[in-house]
């Protein structure tokens, strides 16, 4: 399953720390602030890039001495928390938005200015 970062949610290193911001209409939804360790931000640059879990899944083997049953357990384990906390959304959840976003288009375009 593909998954998509909150719009307006965004990764930082600020003094060599990760922290995860909610800015603008995003910060009504997920905490505004939170931070994260390198183990997190790892993942959450995959995301990024638009890595389903399963990539994410021989991304994490690669890079950490885990195995392939571990590295499922921890990523579903982050994207449920992901989910939870909602930085992330799921393909239901964006298309949803994206149906809201198209209703509310035609909507403004009938209104009388």
């Amino acid at each position: 399953m593909a998954y998509k970062i909150r719009e307006g949610v965004i990764l930082r290193q600020v003094c060599g720390e990760w922290l995860i911001i909610a800015a603008g209409d995003a910060a009504n939804h997920c905490t505004y602030v939170r931070q994260v360790n390198e183990t997190l931000a790892f993942y959450w640059k995959l995301l990024a890039e638009g890595c389903t879990s399963e990539q994410m899944v021989s991304r994490a083997t690669e890079k950490f001495e885990v195995t392939e049953n571990q590295a499922k357990e921890d990523v579903n384990q982050l994207i449920n928390q992901l989910i939870h906390m909602k930085y992330l959304i799921t393909d239901n959840e964006t298309e949803k938005l994206l149906r809201q976003e198209k209703k509310s288009t035609i909507d403004s375009v009938g209104e009388k200015p």
